[in-house]
């Protein structure tokens, strides 16, 4: 069942903060126990707007991670543009406890809702996120290309690592190679695993 037919329904029944609560818990879990199999692994888990604006979430990302046992360092929280610029004061605050706590932060789908760049020197942002409908043609369109190189010397320029979101073929990972983008994510590199396919797939992964 995809995010976008179940996290409205878990929304509208008010079960959202429970679900967040238990994706922070299993996926520190399992960054703990890679890390007692001797393999450094931190996880990124994206938390909704309702999530974010939700009272006590900075408190609640605190308690998971001593359950885990483990540093904030670990993790990192995924939130969109929109959810940010909804409430940039609040936004600001709440990534500022967010980063005592040694958590990093990285802006999902960067580029596919606001024009605005100011808020970058605002916020504590480690990762830009490009949106996936940036790489659509990328591969055989300079102008489309030109727009990726843009967002990635953005980032570099502001300090944040850039990751690509939704590669899937060879020729636009290697364009983005090419483009300097620190790291990618899609089909192209693997599909969704669960936590044994995952550990299997590491174990042979050579890139």
């Amino acid at each position: 069942v995809l995010p976008k037919q179940f996290i409205p329904v878990a929304e509208q029944l008010g079960m959202f903060t429970a679900i967040t609560d238990w994706v922070l818990d299993t996926a520190l879990a399992h960054s703990k126990r890679w890390i007692v199999d001797g393999r450094q692994m931190p996880v990124a888990v994206n938390v909704s707007a309702r999530s974010f604006q939700s009272p006590g979430l900075v408190n609640r990302i605190r308690q998971s991670l001593q359950r885990a046992g483990l540093e904030g360092e670990h993790l990192e929280i995924e939130i969109t543009e929109g959810t940010l610029m909804a409430d940039l004061e609040e936004g600001a605050r709440i990534l500022g406890n967010l980063k005592e706590l040694g958590v990093s932060i990285a802006i999902d789908d960067f580029g596919s809702g606001y024009s605005s760049l100011s808020y970058l020197s605002r916020l504590p942002i480690d990762t830009l996120k490009i949106d996936q409908s940036f790489l659509d043609g990328m591969d055989s369109s300079p102008r489309d290309a030109a727009v990726v190189r843009s967002i990635i010397e953005l980032g570099h320029n502001r300090n944040c690592k850039v990751v690509a979101e939704g590669v899937e073929d060879a020729a636009v990972h290697s364009l983005l190679q090419t483009l300097g983008c620190d790291r990618v994510q899609g089909f192209h590199i693997s599909k969704p695993l669960p936590n044994e396919g995952f550990g299997e797939w590491l174990s042979h992964a050579t890139h």
